[in-house]
């Protein structure tokens, strides 16, 4: 399946230095965890050193539309 990233996950990914194109790609690619999330998406899950990736992707025409990503903090 192929993988878009909509124009407001490119600029998020301007805003988020600490995530990276090749970051969230893997995330999609090799997920620790899939679930549904709001309006028929699917939130992709993957844990790093600093915390968990979350990719929000839309799923559209054999392709994965990267909606947003953002970083989980680990708790204290």
């Amino acid at each position: 399946m192929r993988i878009e990233f909509s124009r407001h996950a490119l600029d998020q990914l301007k805003n988020r230095p600490r995530i990276t194109r090749r970051m969230v790609v893997e995330t999609v690619t090799s997920p620790d965890e899939v679930v549904a999330s709001y309006r028929g998406r699917l939130l992709y899950r993957k844990a790093l050193e600093t915390g968990a990736l979350e990719v929000v992707v839309k799923e559209e025409d054999n392709k994965h539309i990267i909606i947003t990503e953002y970083l989980l903090e680990p708790e204290p």
